[in-house]
Parts: C-alpha cells; sequence; structure tokens
C-alpha cells in the first residue's frame, strides 16, 4: 500500500545474535523523515511517542518507485499521479450527500417587481400546492404575471454525475492496468473477456510486482543466508485452456 502511495516501503530487519534477520517491521512511509546521504548511512525515524531512531542501512529492507524528476531522492507512488481524479471524485461524492442530506439553494429565483405581500403569500401557497410532493414532480408552472425567472444552479442531472464518477473510475483503473471484470464491472463482457481478464491482470499487473518484490529479497536478505540462495514466485499467470 505505502508503495503505491509514496512510491516507498520500508521494513526494520530485527536480527538475531547471529546477525540472521528474524523478523520484519513494517514502517510507515511519513514515519521516514531522512534518508541516507554521504557520511550518514541511516534512516531517520521518528516514532509516534516522538523520539527520533536512527536506522542502519544494513537493518531496514527498501522498496522504492523512482521518482523521474529526481531519482536520488524519496520515490513517486503510482497513486500520485491520480491526485486530481482521486479527489475530484471525492468531491463529487461528498457533493452528492450535502445536496441529498440538506441542499438550502432554490434552483430558480423569481423576481416580481412592485408585488405585494398578500399577493406573494397567495401566489407561494398556489405554487407549493400545486408542484409540492412527489405526485406533482414536473408538473408546467404558469405565472399570472409578469414575473422575471432567473436560473441559480445545475441540477444533479445536467451536471450528470454518474457518467463523470464513471470516467473517473475508468481512468484510475486504465493507470493501474486492471481490466474492469476484475472488479465485477461486467456490462460489456462475457466468459471469454472475463477469462482474459484474469490473464492480463496477473501478467501486467501482478507479475512486475512480485517481480520487483522478487529481486529486491534476492539483493538485500538472502545473502544473509549464503551467496548461492535464489528467492523465486511461483509463476501465477492462469493456463488458457
Amino acid at each position: 500500500i505505502y508503495l503505491l502511495l509514496k512510491g516507498e516501503g520500508y521494513f526494520i530487519m530485527e536480527k538475531s545474535p547471529l546477525g540472521v534477520p528474524v523478523e520484519l517491521w513494517p514502517v510507515p512511509v511519513h514515519w521516514v523523515q531522512m534518508t541516507p546521504y554521504l557520511d550518514h548511512p541511516y534512516y531517520t525515524v521518528r516514532l509516534t511517542n516522538g523520539l527520533l531512531m536512527n536506522v542502519s542501512v544494513d537493518d531496514m529492507f527498501v522498496m522504492k518507485d523512482l521518482n523521474p524528476i529526481d531519482p536520488f531522492k524519496r520515490g513517486l507512488g503510482q497513486s500520485e499521479a491520480l491526485a486530481d481524479e482521486i479527489e475530484t471524485d471525492e468531491y463529487a461524492a461528498k457533493f452528492q450527500k450535502r445536496f441529498f442530506f440538506n441542499d438550502a439553494t432554490p434552483p430558480v429565483l423569481m423576481s416580481a417587481p412592485g408585488i405585494t405581500k398578500d399577493e406573494y403569500d397567495r401566489f407561494s401557497a398556489a405554487w407549493n400546492d400545486r408542484h409540492r410532493g412527489i405526485g406533482n414532480s414536473h408538473k408546467m408552472g404558469i405565472i399570472p404575471r409578469d414575473v422575471t425567472v432567473n436560473k441559480l444552479v445545475d441540477s444533479q442531472r445536467e451536471m450528470d454525475f454518474t457518467e463523470s464518477r464513471k470516467d473517473l473510475r475508468d481512468a484510475v483503473n486504465a493507470h493501474f492496468g486492471v481490466p474492469p471484470e476484475i472488479l465485477g464491472i461486467v456490462e460489456n463482457s462475457n466468459r471469454a473477456t472475463a477469462t482474459q481478464a484474469k490473464i492480463i491482470y496477473a501478467e501486467n499487473v501482478l507479475t512486475p510486482r512480485l517481480l520487483a518484490r522478487q529481486d529486491a529479497i534476492n539483493a538485500q536478505l538472502l545473502p544473509f543466508w549464503g551467496e548461492d540462495l535464489l528467492w523465486e514466485y511461483d509463476d501465477i499467470v492462469p493456463e488458457d485452456t
């Protein structure tokens, strides 16, 4: 999760008296205040109690997605490229929640110069009587005198939130290479495409992640047990029957 979010993943290696790793402790990325630099071969980790701890590079298991702007500093998560899409979808959801909970903005504003209070009360009562309630929705309205009508807001239908959120969802799925069938989106699918989606997902998304982790394990962990060892994941791509 941290690797996808921020492009960095850390484990502190706890070692036995023989110097062999026996436990791996996950370190949240935001706890890592400083990474190693010349003459300072340590990761500076700030714990929840505020204390700073220096962890030697030899005691930290690290995976990182390089930042193309500066590959020698902190990583860059795949999710960061989607910040705008993710925030837009989140704001759309919050907007809809507030809309259905209590939207105090009237859709139109009518102005009638010179209208008296009695005329206003009669007009409001007649309008509400004719249009209030589910059974009276979408009825045609008739105004008996010269009135200026100003539209204030776009409706939910005109803003087309449903299609907008689907477009955002598809953009996120495409970014991570996740076929829609993997998430249960099967409107345009059949058995053949669903089967192929599993192969595509395993081959193009999961396998590269496993190979990156495999390389990190071979480079950083296995040498503690010997130089002739190799860690390999099983092939997870489904067979095409």
